[in-house]
């Protein structure tokens, strides 16, 4: 597992933030976006945003995309681009509700590795210095990700690397007692409905996009493939084997 290097962010480039701050920041998030995939414009849509200073870095419950403001202000434009579309991919892409009883440590850092392996294919996006990457997993999807890092590596390395991570734990759910979200937010979503949820918007995503002659087929590789994991789920037979 690789930690992703970038330009080094100055002490310097930290702003103080507030309401405007915040504002502003969201529609320079959406419009820049929509020159990247439109397809990420439009799930955009159905996640709620906010900048929180009790999160220490970025995190998501599901439905929630929450920011430390701290932390995105050091960042530049491009990696505070990258960090939006990795908390928009882990709630759309359920990884939330996808884990069930596997091990919270290992289960973030195998999403991290799914979400940063799309982020990478855009040029136009970075990720901070300390993101997880690891090629070798690329055409795979979370869980296989996961089951061949509880192979290949100890929790306690697998941890190690998480707390090198510069996101770290960001996936929180209900059944988490550690959560630092507020899950009630929610309005109590149960797993299902979450699932729905993200699912009508994936459908309705792609629709829009090729309103706009954005065929889905142009999306990334490594994006459509986990798309069409949650708009026709099925199971290959290394998942069915594990």
């Amino acid at each position: 597992i690789q930690r992703f290097s970038s330009a080094d962010v100055s002490e310097n480039n930290l702003r103080d933030v507030g309401v405007d701050f915040e504002n502003e920041e969201f529609a320079i998030w959406i419009s820049a976006i929509k020159t990247i995939c439109p397809f990420f414009t439009s799930l955009a849509m159905f996640a709620e945003h906010e900048f929180d200073d009790d999160i220490p870095t970025a995190a998501t419950d599901g439905k929630r995309l929450l920011f430390n403001p701290r932390f995105i202000g050091g960042l530049t434009t491009r990696e505070r681009l990258g960090v939006f579309v990795h908390e928009l991919l882990h709630a759309a892409l359920l990884h939330t509700i996808r884990k069930k009883d596997k091990s919270p440590i290992v289960w973030n850092v195998a999403a991290d590795i799914v979400v940063n392996n799309i982020i990478l294919e855009y040029s136009e996006l970075d990720l901070p210095e300390g993101a997880l990457v690891d090629s070798r997993f690329i055409d795979l999807s979370v869980e296989e990700v996961y089951e061949l890092l509880i192979d290949q590596y100890t929790e306690s390395e697998v941890k190690e690397q998480l707390n090198l991570s510069v996101i770290g734990e960001d996936i929180s759910i209900a059944e988490n007692d550690d959560s630092q979200i507020d899950t009630n937010g929610t309005a109590g979503l149960l797993a299902d409905k979450l699932e729905a949820y993200w699912r009508e918007a994936h459908l309705q995503s792609v629709s829009l996009a090729n309103l706009g002659n954005v065929k889905f087929g142009s999306l990334s590789a490594g994006l459509k493939r986990s798309v069409d994991q949650i708009i026709c789920p099925t199971l290959d037979w290394r998942t069915i084997l594990w």
